[in-house]
């Protein structure tokens, strides 16, 4: 393979090298390829297969001028621009390019340019009924794990000894002692629904446009993933008039609201449960699965015994929980509440039981029950793992992206895993290799229409795994880096709540320490950089709708640049990879000096400014200098 770092031709399924038209009933894209004049490409034709036999449409040779007000912008002498209108008629539609040369043949697909027949798995993709909501891509989203965020209102809150929770009296802790958090489950500083109100301000003004909420049904734990009610929430929080409160705050400072829901399994105090023990004969009953007729043999999740599955063999179930009109996921969607979406937990174990397997079909009808509700309303599903089957644009709309994303990500620049900071005899403690971080993130890229890719859930942290600052062995550099990184990438990027002012915190429960709000131990730096990321990615354009082209993978940096037709973008980060666990001061060494960008048609002289440094740098040769780099990060403005 070629490898698309220093690719010779370059497509992607947004403008300016896509166009979906409507004509009546019919569909047309017209796609465009951009190849370099060194390739000496004679014919260039776009290949499909709708119906499984090979279809050809010939693309035309666009003038340069055509080209230029395409792109927004002028483009290199040596890169040539060709166009294909190619009808679809097929729910999905995949496609490469087919580019003739005196020297054979190429294609041209979402991995890259090569000499060989590809598979069609890594063809372009393209859905035609079902694409993400709009909003997302312009979206920054905030994360809160309501307990531990602000207290509201004290009346509210859980007191000490109310009940009892896995044998043991819940518990109350005062805001000022981190260390509560390792208590276990029953443990409450107060945090509440009212305090995420008052502080709605503070949230605004770091930047964030969207909250995401972890569970606020009522249940019996701080976390409330044991939720003993799917129709009420938790009056510790505030209750159903709360979150009335909170979405018309919501709504008038125009942020959307994302509410977290536990589909595959419930608490063993809900009351579908109850009553499924107490009587056979119910339909409730049929809601979970018990072995050899016996209440106290049931499938659970991961073996924990508080948390039994739910079994969407039954069709009841389905009913309650997104087909029917009354159900609870239509529910909430709809006013005063009307959310602007779901986080399904566990998305990757939903209604797979054994043989039973049923994972695709339930997902793609609680699709279908929100969408109907509101085309617009997002579903986000978490995802440890390999989440490309489920996000082909007819199923959900993003993934929590850690496989894609975060994780990948944290190895390269920290050195470590998940698994690596637990310490599992499967964790991996070496630092991911440049080139194969990179093909990592475009290989799960390339099995995604791009549609998805831009409306995924980008994230350095949450509330399951380790904060980023602890991940990075307390090197606030690092953490800056990925912050960049995390801005200007494809996807919509989430703060953890703490995570912008130097909050740290080790596997989950310590990564849900209380929100820090003395201001005194605050890092104000951090907080400032973020800020700046925050009002960065709303200025410009190409951060949150364009494309993703890689420029550069060494052994200790890369780079890629961005381009929506309107602005234009560079990443460039660096690394070091010195094993020390301390906190170090320093810059990181450099490695852009200078950054090659020929590979993306860049016209000479043009002219970028960082947005980080405020430095300039212009585009000679095909080369821009780039280094010094004070923070190990720069994105880098196109000045149009």
């Amino acid at each position: 393979m070629i490898s698309f770092v220093s690719a010779l031709a370059y497509h992607a399924s947004v403008h300016p090298y896509f166009h979906k038209e409507q004509r009546g009933k019919d569909t047309f894209l017209t796609l465009r390829l951009r190849v370099h004049s060194s390739l000496d490409a004679s014919k260039v034709f776009v290949r499909s297969a709708p119906e499984g036999e090979e279809l050809a449409h010939e693309a035309n040779l666009l003038e340069t001028e055509v080209a230029e007000k395409l792109n927004g912008a002028p483009i290199h002498k040596d890169w040539l621009w060709w166009e294909a209108v190619v009808p679809v008629s097929v729910p999905h539609f995949s496609y490469r390019f087919y580019i003739l040369t005196p020297r054979g043949n190429y294609n041209v697909n979402a991995k890259g340019l090569v000499r060989y027949t590809p598979l069609d798995r890594d063809d372009f993709k393209f859905n035609l009924f079902d694409n993400p909501p709009e909003w997302v891509k312009d979206s920054i989203f905030y994360q809160i794990f309501p307990d531990r965020f602000y207290c509201g209102d004290p009346s509210i809150n859980v007191k000490e000894g109310e009940y009892t929770l896995e044998g043991k009296e819940v518990s109350v802790c005062p805001w000022d002692d981190p260390d509560g958090v390792n208590r276990g489950n029953g443990v409450f500083y107060g945090g509440d629904i009212p305090g995420i109100i008052e502080k709605l301000p503070y949230i605004e003004d770091l930047g964030a446009t969207a909250l995401y909420l972890n569970p606020i049904f009522k249940a019996p734990s701080n976390h409330k993933y044991d939720v003993a009610d799917y129709r009420s929430i938790d009056p510790h929080l505030g209750g159903e008039e709360a979150l009335k409160n909170l979405r018309a705050e919501t709504k008038a400072k125009n942020m959307r609201l994302v509410l977290d829901i536990v589909p595959n399994h419930c608490g063993e105090c809900h009351y579908w449960f109850l009553k499924a023990r107490a009587d056979k004969e119910s339909k409730e009953y049929n809601y979970f699965t018990f072995y050899e007729d016996d209440i106290d043999n049931y499938e659970m999740w991961l073996g924990v015994r508080t948390l039994p599955r739910l079994n969407y063999r039954c069709a009841d179930l389905r009913q309650e929980m997104y087909e029917g009109q009354d159900s609870i996921m239509r529910h909430w969607l709809r006013e005063p509440y009307a959310i602007d979406g779901w986080r399904l937990d566990v998305a990757n174990m939903l209604a797979r039981q054994n043989f039973s397997q049923l994972a695709h079909e339930v997902g793609r009808g609680m699709r279908k029950a929100v969408k109907e509700e509101n085309p617009q309303a997002w579903l986000l599903a978490e995802n440890f793992f390999d989440f490309t089957e489920y996000q082909q644009g007819d199923e959900f709309d993003a993934a929590m992206n850690y496989r894609a994303f975060t994780f990948p990500l944290m190895q390269w620049m920290v050195g470590r895993d998940f698994e690596g900071f637990k310490g599992t005899l499967r964790g991996d403690t070496g630092f991911l290799p440049t080139e194969d971080f990179v093909e990592q993130l475009q290989n799960f890229r390339a099995a995604i229409p791009e549609s998805v890719s831009l409306n995924m859930f980008n994230m350095l942290d949450s509330h399951d795994i380790p904060r980023a600052k602890t991940m990075a062995y307390g090197r606030t550099d690092k953490v800056k880096a990925m912050l960049a990184f995390m801005f200007a990438y494809q996807g919509a990027p989430c703060i953890y709540y703490g995570d912008e002012i130097g909050m740290e915190g080790g596997k989950d429960p310590d990564c849900r320490r209380p929100m820090i709000w003395d201001e005194s131990k605050w890092d104000k730096d951090l907080h400032q950089y973020v800020k700046k990321l925050c009002q960065l990615r709303k200025e410009v354009s190409a951060l949150r709708r364009g494309d993703l082209q890689w420029l550069q993978a060494t052994y200790n940096s890369l780079a890629f640049v961005r381009n929506d037709g309107h602005s234009r973008a560079i990443l460039a980060i660096t690394r070091d990879c010195e094993r020390e666990n301390r906190p170090i001061s320093g810059e990181f060494p450099m490695e852009f000096a200078p950054l090659d960008v020929s590979s993306a048609g860049i016209a000479e002289g043009t002219k970028f400014v960082g947005a980080i440094s405020g430095r300039e740098a212009y585009v000679l040769g095909g080369l821009i200098c780039l280094s010094p780099m004070t923070t190990g990060t720069e994105i880098w403005i196109e000045q149009r």
